[in-house]
């Protein structure tokens, strides 16, 4: 089937596995989204670290801005976006972020928790078209050019102007009407948390155990392989088919608070998915409501 095959399209190549190479902006082509520390430099882009308070002032990339994800949400062991879109996007204009701009987000990687797929997908639904993220984070950024700082940047304020895309979120009502069976097409619920957290095991303070009735099981770091490079995506291609996915299915991804799911939904995008959603309020809103079932 041809799940995930490459499509060529505007702007440098990038290859199909983005790490650890230093040639990141070369080889096979996907969509374009990772970049490599020698690309970043060349971009002028809007850099943004996804990672939380502490990890940012130990040391963080010269003149990335701070944006963790937990900037724009309300209050603890909630995942759901804030409703305030204004103050999201002045929050975003502050950090820099212009339209006509490239940003680039980064993290942790495969040693974190997927934080830059989550703000990779938070900006592309609120509308920005050219979001990237570096391949191998803080970690390969330190393997290659070993330079880091510990001041935030004085940074000119951006223009971003918020136009949302509902097609890249999931809500509650749109992952129960899978359960209900009244989705309208192919959709597809595919839990990214680890098997003991799908089979009922509550790490992260959720008040119940579980995962969405006729939810598919897909481990977020099964992306990786043990190197810390990306699977090839007809490798990824072909164990989400095996889960049913298809060229055509809607596959909204969720975890416990839409930070693993966000990094699938960045994994599916780059390798060509155009249904791929995720789930911001994810287990920690659909195990809140009583009314909802759990399996």
């Amino acid at each position: 089937m041809a799940l995930f095959a490459c499509a060529c399209c505007g702007g440098p190549e990038l290859q199909t596995d983005p790490l650890p190479s230093e040639d990141v902006g070369q080889g096979p082509q996907v969509r374009p989204i990772f970049v490599g520390p020698d690309d970043l430099e060349g971009l002028g882009a809007t850099v943004l670290d996804a990672r939380d308070v502490l990890a940012y002032r130990q040391g963080h990339i010269p003149g990335a801005a701070h944006a963790p994800w937990t900037d724009y949400v309300d209050g603890m062991l909630n995942g759901r976006l804030k409703d305030d879109v204004p103050a999201m996007q002045e929050s975003l204009r502050e950090l820099g972020v212009s339209a006509d701009r490239p940003v680039v987000v980064y993290a942790d990687w495969n040693d974190g928790w997927g934080e830059e797929g989550r703000l990779f997908w938070m900006l592309e639904y609120l509308g920005h078209d050219d979001v990237h993220v570096l391949a191998g984070g803080m970690p390969r950024w330190r393997a290659v050019k070993g330079t880091s700082e510990v001041r935030a940047p004085d940074v000119t304020p951006g223009d971003f102007t918020v136009t949302l895309r509902p097609e890249v979120r999931a809500t509650t009502a749109d992952v129960q009407a899978v359960v209900e069976g009244k989705a309208p097409g192919k959709v597809l619920v595919l839990d990214t948390r680890r098997r003991e957290e799908y089979d009922g095991a509550t790490p992260y303070g959720a008040d119940r155990g579980g995962h969405v009735p006729g939810a598919k099981h897909f481990y977020w770091k099964d992306v990786f392989q043990k190197s810390g490079q990306l699977r090839a995506p007809h490798d990824i291609g072909a164990q989400l088919s095996e889960l049913g996915v298809e060229d055509d299915t809607i596959v909204i991804s969720y975890c416990t608070g839409g930070v693993r799911s966000g990094f699938m939904y960045l994994v599916m995008r780059w390798v060509g998915h155009d249904g791929a959603r995720n789930y911001d309020g994810s287990w920690w809103e659909w195990a809140a409501t009583e009314s909802l079932p759990i399996e």
